[in-house]
């Protein structure tokens, strides 16, 4: 093998890093080929652990986008906060969660550490990057000073709920991002089509004149329209921002997926369901709808890995409040939950079963075996 071939081999494996990932296990990915469609991505299901695993990304800037969007890791009620929440969607793990109850008249401090939230000094939940710690660590000061913290806590679950505000989101971002994703696709090009092609033709020594000309100018427009995108959807990240553009300008493997590093951030602080409810197509979005409901309205037993009795109960107060957010979100989207939730068919000489992961039995009573709950009889009501 020759240098020049070493030298694209090398550049395509570092290409390949760069489409890769890691996300917390409270969020879930949203792909796209094409932008038609969007298809919901546990992280970790190829590789992980359960605080979260490996995503793979479109390996082509021209043919997809990648959001990611997470649940709320706090549990908020009118005089308490707890870092834990039930959910498990996909898996039968929960992340580490610190599980530290606070008292509203005991926080005297909330602050952000990189992707961690810390109250007095301590970490209370890990977030899936730093603007959706700055987005929770406001939720939280919010809470402490507003004067009807329940009726704060509905209006920030139906905020993030809102189906139409996410769809206006996400074309606002298709058209802000043409420009970003057009000096992207040049420079993917130029690396990987037309790099190749001269060197094969004139050699290494002669063709990296040729390839170092365009090269400056793209790169360059790539993190001039970076910087702008970014400024618009993530505007408090100024210390992120100008690191990219940095490492962008030097790196020109970063710069063709520039718009990656704006997209995981357009929907922070909107919950999975409702951008599923947007981005996907139906039988995706049901698919996806009844795996997370099934899940908030049958949680991985045991529920609870907490020592305080205050605890269990903030934490079992906030998810019968995302229960009825998401009710109310399935009201104004026209959905039912009945038929949402029990989208599959029993099979033959099954009598019950699990409402979480659909397993099916032939018991008459007991436990899943896999959840730890409770088996329902076929045509026994859910939710």
């Amino acid at each position: 093998m020759t240098e020049a071939q070493q030298l694209f081999v090398l550049l395509a494996v570092l290409y390949l890093v760069e489409c890769t990932g890691w996300a917390h296990a409270h969020a879930y990915a949203f792909h796209s080929w094409l932008g038609e469609s969007f298809k919901p991505v546990r992280p970790g299901r190829w590789f992980g652990n359960p605080d979260g695993g490996l995503l793979v990304r479109h390996l082509l800037p021209p043919l997809g986008t990648h959001f990611l969007a997470q649940w709320c890791p706090i549990s908020f009620s009118r005089d308490a906060i707890v870092g834990y929440v039930p959910q498990a969607v996909g898996t039968v793990d929960r992340p580490n969660q610190s599980a530290q109850c606070w008292r509203r008249d005991d926080v005297e401090e909330v602050r952000v550490d990189g992707k961690y939230v810390l109250v007095n000094g301590e970490r209370f939940v890990r977030c899936v990057g730093d603007p959706e710690a700055r987005h929770y660590a406001d939720r939280i000061r919010q809470w402490q000073t507003g004067g009807q913290p329940l009726e704060l806590i509905a209006r920030w679950l139906d905020e993030s709920l809102d189906v139409d505000a996410i769809d206006s989101r996400w074309q606002e971002f298709v058209q802000r991002s043409a420009a970003s994703r057009f000096f992207g696709n040049l420079l993917f090009c130029l690396l990987f089509v037309a790099g190749p092609f001269l060197v094969w033709q004139q050699g290494l020594s002669r063709a990296w004149v040729f390839l170092i000309i365009p090269l400056v100018p793209l790169v360059l427009g790539a993190v001039i329209t970076f910087v702008r995108l970014h400024r618009f959807f993530v505007p408090d990240d100024r210390v992120d921002r100008i690191l990219h553009a940095f490492v962008a300008a030097v790196y020109p493997l970063e710069a063709c997926r520039a718009v990656d590093m704006v997209s995981r951030h357009v929907f922070t602080g909107y919950h999975p369901l409702a951008v599923a409810c947007a981005l996907c197509r139906e039988d995706d979005f049901r698919d996806f709808g009844r795996r997370f409901l099934s899940d908030l309205h049958f949680p991985l037993q045991p529920v609870f890995h907490l020592e305080e009795p205050a605890a269990r109960t903030v934490v079992e107060d906030f998810r019968e409040l995302q229960i009825d957010a998401c009710n109310r979100m399935l009201a104004r989207e026209e959905i039912e939950l009945g038929t949402l939730m029990t989208s599959w068919m029993p099979e033959e000489g099954s009598q019950t079963y699990c409402p979480r992961c659909q397993s099916q039995f032939v018991l008459e009573t007991g436990l899943c075996s896999v959840c730890g709950i409770e088996l329902l009889n076929w045509g026994e009501e859910l939710g």
